[in-house]
């Protein structure tokens, strides 16, 4: 059986993010296929680097399924990321670290990405940073 299936790079960066005030960052989110060429970019004020690496996540398992796709493949490059998930997905209890600094908002997001798991098949990969093609797309355009 032939399941249609989204290969992609997901990546997240936020200015500012060492700034303790949340509303002044900006994050990026980033979606490639497995090319390399951008599928989806996205922006919002407030947030972290792991935030962002999470909604990217999350972006590019909305876009699998309003495409109409089975399974999606996903390599990402942010461990605290695929750890979260790994605890949200298969855990009644997810664990998200302690110094994080939105832990509500991530657990949202987790659960959210978690409902939308069953509707799509869903692996997820750590790649090194420097093969995470929706990474290089953020450096080159905004040198996070």
């Amino acid at each position: 059986m032939i399941y249609k299936t989204f290969f992609c790079y997901t990546d997240g960066g936020c200015s500012g993010n060492a700034n303790p005030n949340l509303k002044e960052r900006k994050m990026i989110m980033t979606v490639a296929d497995q090319h390399g060429d951008l599928i989806e970019m996205d922006f919002e004020e407030g947030g972290s680097n792991n935030i962002a690496e999470i909604l990217a996540i999350r972006n590019a398992i909305k876009y699998a399924i309003q495409y109409d796709h089975e399974v999606i493949c996903i390599k990402s490059d942010s461990m605290n990321s695929l750890r979260w998930l790994d605890s949200a997905l298969y855990s009644p209890y997810p664990k998200v670290g302690k110094n994080i600094n939105d832990p509500e908002r991530t657990l949202k997001l987790l659960a959210e990405i978690k409902e939308l798991s069953k509707k799509i098949d869903l692996y997820i990969k750590w790649v090194p940073r420097d093969e995470n093609l929706a990474g290089h797309i953020i450096e080159e355009h905004y040198g996070l």
